[in-house]
């Protein structure tokens, strides 16, 4: 018989076996790796190209929060994030064209390329950082939205494009998709007359049938309401009312008016274009409770109201439209796109 052992050493059989288990030992961790592998791709792959970039910027920030501290010395903190979040991303080789601002409410906006496409990110002073691309959920009150009308103020004279004749005069910043973006134009692209017999109904006009109603536009030319409202974007088409204004006044100055203030506005973000014209004025559709015969108005005075019983007259309106609620855009040198 065939001796199987070594003096001093293991079997034969020992040896094989051992191996053999060595063997499937390798060949579970391999692909246990493999399956962790693959596990990373699959979990990589089922985030948008969007959330991981907004996980690299967080993680750029925390980096920052903590080489502040060590290397920053006396240099304003937000200053030093700005200059550092900049080097930091242009050091990606999938990004370019880093553009980063600072907005009035200490919020910094971040602008740049990847893989041939734009993208805008905010990041919030408490840290929070979010996408700013879809035009709905995302636009501010105040921002710029290219919307394809032009037009010269009548009162003015002075000409605006599609870029810069409407702004976003909703009550802030929207959340989710739930509402329409609405917006205003920047001047004033028409008159409108009132004929005084029966107010209610010309508020009606103003709010609900805006398409219908005769204006007249800079050149003396008579036209139709639905002229301001584009059948591709827009929903509806109203003017402003006195209770809006106020609002809308108070979320974006934070103050506390009584949607029934009648007083001076502040106007340093020119979103209600109080300029020093010679007789300016627009409507508001929203009637005097307290006469019946009155509407209100607004002038570089305040919101005033006129007595229209026994006359007529002819004052500004600024449209506001409501854009349809599937649209999406992206922010472009500060003015939102529109993608169709």
């Amino acid at each position: 018989m065939a001796n199987w052992k070594k003096k001093n050493g293991i079997s034969m059989i020992s040896l094989v076996i051992t191996i053999i288990v060595l063997l499937i030992l390798i060949g579970v961790t391999l692909r246990m790796g493999g399956l962790f592998i693959i596990d990373k791709a699959i979990l990589a792959s089922s985030k948008t190209t969007e959330a991981l970039l907004q996980e690299e910027i967080e993680l750029i920030l925390a980096d920052i929060d903590i080489s502040y501290w060590v290397e920053a010395k006396d240099e304003n903190k937000l200053d030093y994030s700005k200059r550092k979040l900049k080097e930091k991303l242009e050091e990606l080789e999938h990004i370019e064209n880093v553009q980063i601002a600072e907005d009035d409410n200490k919020n910094l906006n971040i602008v740049f390329s990847s893989k041939d496409k734009n993208y805008e990110f905010q990041i919030l002073t408490n840290g929070e950082v979010n996408l700013r691309n879809p035009l709905k959920g995302n636009v501010k009150l105040g921002d710029y939205i290219e919307y394809p009308i032009e037009y010269t103020d009548v009162y003015s004279e002075e000409f605006y494009t599609a870029s810069n004749g409407w702004r976003v005069i909703d009550d802030g910043v929207m959340e989710g998709t739930s509402g329409y973006v609405k917006i205003i134009s920047t001047g004033i692209p028409a008159k409108w007359c009132c004929e005084g017999v029966n107010n209610r109904v010309e508020v009606n006009d103003l709010m609900n049938h805006f398409e219908d109603i005769e204006l007249r536009i800079s050149d003396g030319s008579d036209i139709k309401g639905s002229q301001f409202k584009n059948e591709k974007f827009a929903d509806r088409i109203t003017t402003l009312s006195l209770s809006e204004l106020n609002h809308v006044h108070n979320v974006l100055y934070k103050t506390k008016r009584d949607l029934n203030d009648e007083s001076k506005l502040e106007d340093k973000y020119g979103l209600f274009d109080l300029n020093n014209y010679y007789m300016f004025c627009y409507w508001l559709g929203t009637i005097k409770e307290e006469t019946q015969t009155g509407l209100y108005f607004m002038t570089d005075e305040g919101i005033e109201y006129y007595d229209y019983e026994y006359s007529q007259a002819r004052l500004g309106v600024r449209p506001v439209i409501y854009l349809k609620s599937e649209l999406n855009g992206k922010l472009e040198n500060n003015v939102w796109k529109i993608i169709d």
